[in-house]
């Protein structure tokens, strides 16, 4: 018998599923009941995103702009880390280079382009300062433990 969640803001029950235009949706994580808090399957992805006013040719342009600035932000942030991975001096490919948090517990953000894009300098560099830059190789062996001089 599985139990009941309760909505932490009205204390009505919520579903665990719930069916909309012949999908099925889980709703176990939710934290609120549907009257509470939306859900958001009667909007579009443009009106939800603030998009919905906007012409086509303004929204591709937006999105070109928010590219080229988190490429632009990342590729700054490699040149002050070096320019290469700490470990192996990987460096072809902005792409493959990540910034691995030196302690997880004092993480607010991963530092990929989708975001670094809206936020501004300070607070990327800010969290850019708690990590090691590494290519995405070696951050999969320091994940699973396997660079031996890396201290955790």
């Amino acid at each position: 018998m599985s139990k009941k969640k309760i909505c932490i803001t009205c204390g009505g029950n919520i579903p665990s599923y719930i069916k909309r235009d012949g999908v099925l949706h889980n709703l176990k994580n939710r934290k609120r009941c549907l009257e509470c808090s939306t859900f958001r399957l009667d909007k579009s992805v443009d009106e939800i995103s603030g998009y919905s006013n906007w012409s086509v040719s303004k929204r591709k342009s937006h999105i070109a702009w928010l590219n080229k600035r988190s490429t632009e932000l990342k590729q700054r942030l490699v040149d002050i880390f070096g320019g290469c991975c700490k470990y192996c001096k990987y460096s072809r490919l902005l792409d493959a280079l990540e910034f691995h948090h030196l302690d997880r517990h004092k993480k607010c953000f991963s530092l990929t382009k989708s975001n670094i894009r809206s936020r501004s300098w300070t607070v990327v560099f800010e969290e850019a300062q708690k990590c090691d830059l590494v290519c995405s190789r070696c951050h999969r062996e320091i994940e699973a433990g396997l660079v031996p001089n890396f201290q955790q």
